[in-house]
């Protein structure tokens, strides 16, 4: 369901280089459609017509966080802020994802077919997000990922 990567990230120079695209809002694509811009194709998925692997182009000055989302080959890779005291609807996704959280606490959750799992900042994962799941923030402050799609097929352990 969960894998942890076997690196760890330098969370100071992540959180600097997102320092750019926090007021933007709560979820704003790293990397993009060629040709269109930040926010489309942000979202759910049903809101773009080409295939998550065409969002390669990387938007931002941000060359420590491209690295990282580059290295474990991702495309269609975003910022998502989870406001406090929300959470998302219970889902499936095409593919799974990576997950980088940035800013997290022990009252954030991911709910993996119906497994409740916290994941600490400063390491990177590879959640099966094909099996029905949700983020749940029940903190007071925000919680902040960076999510990509795995381009190639994965298989999480």
């Amino acid at each position: 369901m969960i894998e942890t990567l076997d690196f760890e990230v330098d969370l100071v120079k992540v959180k600097q280089e997102l320092q750019q695209i926090l007021e933007l809002g709560d979820q704003v694509l790293l990397q993009v459609v060629d040709g269109h811009d930040h926010f489309y194709g942000a979202r759910g998925g049903n809101e773009f017509e080409e295939d998550e692997e065409d969002f390669k182009v990387f938007h931002w000055d941000m060359p420590y966080i491209k690295s990282i989302l580059e290295g474990v080959g991702l495309v269609r890779s975003r910022m998502m802020n989870l406001k406090s005291k929300t959470c998302l609807s219970y889902h499936k996704d095409p593919t799974v994802r990576f997950h980088m959280p940035v800013i997290t606490n022990e009252s954030c959750f991911l709910i993996i077919d119906k497994e409740v799992h916290h994941l600490p900042a400063g390491k990177c994962y590879i959640i099966d997000s094909t099996l029905p799941h949700t983020a749940v923030n029940a903190s007071f402050e925000d919680r902040i990922h960076i999510i990509g799609t795995v381009e190639h097929s994965y298989h999480t352990a």
